[in-house]
């Protein structure tokens, strides 16, 4: 009989985690936790880690925070079918309570690690965080986006194949074919709060719809939507969304998609419409 070695079975463990780290494609950190993928793991660690990060009574006396972990796949089809009506897969997990399959959470030294194991069909997204129910209260949130190069390198190519460009505030608006795209990189939630103005000037005006023809333009202003995320449909010149709007790393990315008659010019800009305050505007002029 050989006895129990704490300290040695304490640094077999941390050479794993050390190993499953140094192999990690991604990572986010977050409030003092780092999350890394690796495969198809995650392993969330915090150092030094009490606690109070990850089962203390936080806010009330039924306050426990939760490990947030939501997995949207490349296919909606693929998700369970009690699932496919919110569009991800729900892996939440509290520390120390996933001994089975989705999650493992222990302490080690003065560190507090979790590894969750992700599904195995093809993920585009993976939503990540700290979250008390009980108060409705987020401790904080990352995402995880898979793909991001093929993405980035979509939305470039269309950018080059561009006709015309305009720059205002930040803001560079790419007219290619009927789609104008617009980005802002280094944005934040206050670039996206005011509409989004599009006005489209048709060559022959009868073009135009019938309760805009008064107006000599037609309005597709827009908003943009800070939660959403890449959506190859947004492509789609046939969609039914006229415009689509997500953050891809830190720009922020909208599409608008324009109409198929021969336009004249094209008004753009953003405006604060209960101030009647114009933050930037410009046109591209087609008919010159």
């Amino acid at each position: 009989y050989k006895p129990f070695d704490a300290a040695r079975h304490r640094a077999r463990k941390q050479r794993y985690v050390d190993q499953l780290i140094q192999q990690a494609s991604e990572q986010v950190a977050r409030a003092g936790w780092t999350v890394y993928r690796t495969g198809r793991r995650l392993i969330y660690r915090k150092e030094p880690c009490t606690s109070a990060d990850v089962q203390a009574k936080v806010v009330s006396a039924d306050a426990q925070p939760k490990f947030v972990l939501h997995v949207v796949p490349v296919d909606p089809a693929d998700l369970p079918a009690h699932r496919q009506q919110y569009g991800s897969e729900n892996l939440d997990f509290y520390f120390n309570w996933g001994s089975g399959r989705q999650s493992l959470g222990f302490r080690l030294g003065d560190q507090c690690i979790a590894i969750a194991h992700l599904p195995a069909y093809p993920i585009d997204r993976i939503h990540i965080g700290q979250w008390i129910s009980e108060e409705d209260c987020t401790l904080w949130e990352a995402d995880m986006e898979m793909h991001r190069a093929q993405k980035q390198r979509y939305i470039d190519h269309l950018i080059q194949q561009a006709s015309e460009r305009v720059v205002r505030a930040g803001w560079a608006v790419y007219r290619t074919g009927r789609m104008l795209i617009y980005r802002k990189e280094s944005c934040a939630p206050a670039d996206v709060q005011a509409t989004f103005v599009l006005h489209v000037i048709p060559v022959d005006p009868a073009d135009l719809p019938a309760d805009r023809q008064q107006y000599d333009s037609e309005n597709l202003d827009f908003y943009f939507d800070w939660d959403a995320y890449f959506d190859w449909d947004a492509f789609d010149g046939d969609s039914r969304r006229q415009s689509s709007s997500f953050r891809l790393g830190d720009q922020c990315i909208a599409i608008a998609h324009l109409p198929a008659y021969p336009i004249d010019r094209i008004h753009i800009g953003q405006w604060i419409s209960e101030e009647d305050r114009t933050l930037w505007e410009a046109e591209f002029a087609l008919g010159r």
